[in-house]
């Protein structure tokens, strides 16, 4: 059984954009992984690294050859965007490049994954997923518990995701 994760945090943004400790969000996630968890491998990309094509290899590792028994997660902090194509609103992750990693992207990539084996947490407003077809089996997504903004948390495909204490 594999226990792999990709741990994004993106803090700068670009004045005025930027956020405050997401990316100590993301090295404290991936540290609680790695002690609490015993993942076997960790990749934490922040700021810099967290661009498209660096979170799109980082997909690519964390989903290969994935098995039944296996536990992947994938973990943003950052914020999120909703835009508007072809009459449709979409959600999208934004990245440090500026670039884009919309919900329909990641969903596809998720697709043939063994059923139970990947979840989501998504730190961000406007998270995505929470609508889309792979986590119909376990759909959430809520405002943070005692929180007033429009941050979100979301657990995909995984029940066990979907209580937060």
């Amino acid at each position: 059984m594999a226990k792999r994760a990709l741990v994004v945090g993106v803090s700068s943004y670009g004045f005025p954009n930027d956020l405050p400790s997401c990316a100590r969000d993301a090295e404290a996630f991936g540290s609680m992984l790695e002690t609490f968890y015993r993942f076997d491998h960790v990749r934490v990309l922040k700021d810099g690294e967290a661009t498209r094509d660096g979170v799109d290899r980082g997909l690519e590792r964390l989903f290969h050859d994935a098995e039944p028994n296996d536990r992947l997660v994938f973990f943003f902090s950052g914020t999120g965007c909703r835009f508007e194509k072809g009459g449709t609103i979409g959600e999208a992750l934004v990245l440090q490049d500026g670039r884009l990693l919309n919900d329909h992207h990641l969903t596809e990539r998720m697709e043939n994954l063994p059923p139970g084996v990947f979840t989501a947490v998504l730190d961000c407003c406007f998270s995505g997923l929470r609508s889309s077809r792979a986590c119909r089996a376990a759909p959430t997504s809520r405002t943070c518990p005692g929180s007033s903004s429009s941050r979100r948390w979301a657990g995909a495909c995984s029940p066990t995701t979907s209580r937060r204490s």
